[in-house]
């Protein structure tokens, strides 16, 4: 900003010669102008809201369908590109579609970006031509969720409440009480089985029901 209004200045002969003329109210109105101009700039600047990709971290299968969410406070108005690992440009000019239902949390624009005509393997990312945005490195393959059957089931044999198979250690024994029911307050009660929540090892029944 400084660098552009350096240019409209001029010596302090000048100035005194002008003031006789009407060149200076000229020079004053053209440093109204610059001023007010700078001034929008900061305005427009300052409105700037990031634009967020959200891709399926799992991977896409390479003849299935292929699509991310990208929100914001913000329209979203700019092509995005499909990238690929070493950094070339596999496809460009992708449109967005703008969700006609109510959005979630904080954001007020969401829009949904339909990437299914990408059928060769590979890694990649998404990116926004104007934002300059990206999502994180995705995966396109015949085989994406290979393996992922055994990590769940790991991870569900982590979880295991009372005798843990993966631990191979007990909890959760004798440390229950119950409130509000038949027997009298903070009574302790035998609560091990099932599964916990997460590593917190906490138990909650519509979330172990889900995972069940």
């Amino acid at each position: 900003m400084g660098k552009i209004y350096r240019n409209f200045c001029i010596n302090n002969h000048a100035i005194k010669g002008l003031r006789t003329s009407k060149s200076y109210s000229n020079y004053i109105y053209l440093h109204i102008i610059l001023i007010c101009f700078l001034l929008l700039i900061n305005a427009c600047e300052g409105k700037h809201e990031p634009v967020y990709i959200r891709v399926n971290q799992a991977g896409y299968h390479i003849s299935g369908k292929k699509s991310a969410i990208i929100f914001s406070n913000m329209p979203v108005t700019e092509y995005f590109s499909i990238i690929s690992e070493s950094n070339e440009l596999v496809k460009d000019s992708l449109i967005l579609t703008k969700s006609e239902e109510e959005g979630w949390g904080t954001f007020t624009y969401y829009y949904r970006l339909d990437f299914s005509s990408l059928d060769i393997a590979g890694k990649y990312k998404l990116a926004g031509c104007e934002s300059v945005c990206t999502s994180q490195t995705f995966t396109v393959s015949r085989n994406p969720y290979n393996g992922f059957t055994d990590k769940l089931l790991g991870f569900m044999r982590q979880q295991r409440c009372g005798y843990n198979p993966f631990l191979d250690i007990e909890c959760h024994r004798m440390d229950g009480k119950t409130m509000y029911g038949p027997m009298a307050d903070s009574t302790f009660i035998d609560v091990s089985g099932g599964w916990h929540d997460a590593g917190d090892q906490l138990k909650y029944l519509i979330t172990g029901s889900y995972a069940t």
